[in-house]
């Protein structure tokens, strides 16, 4: 379904990465990266643990480098230049 607002968020371009600033469940704001190549959110392990999300599962991301094991979680909102958004996962 299309969306009915837009939203303009600030950003950075540092070392070819887009980074914006974002709260997830209202932690302090964090320097987030913006990947449209990737379809799962990820949040570091320390955010993760910090903000007590509940464990969903287990996912394999497939790279550059190889694969490897993630946990996924399930509970996160992210506040970005006024705007809310909630993964099914993270």
């Amino acid at each position: 379904e299309p969306a009915t607002n837009t939203v303009r968020v600030p950003f950075e371009f540092v070392s070819g990465r887009i980074l914006v600033s974002a709260r997830v469940n209202h932690s302090p704001p964090a320097s987030v990266m913006i990947d449209t190549g990737y379809s799962v959110n990820m949040l570091s392990r320390e955010l993760v643990d910090s903000l007590e999300l509940k464990r969903a599962g287990r996912i394999t991301i497939i790279g550059i480098a190889g694969e490897e094991r993630a946990d996924t979680f399930e509970g996160a909102t992210f506040d970005l230049a006024g705007a809310r958004y909630s993964p099914p996962r993270i």
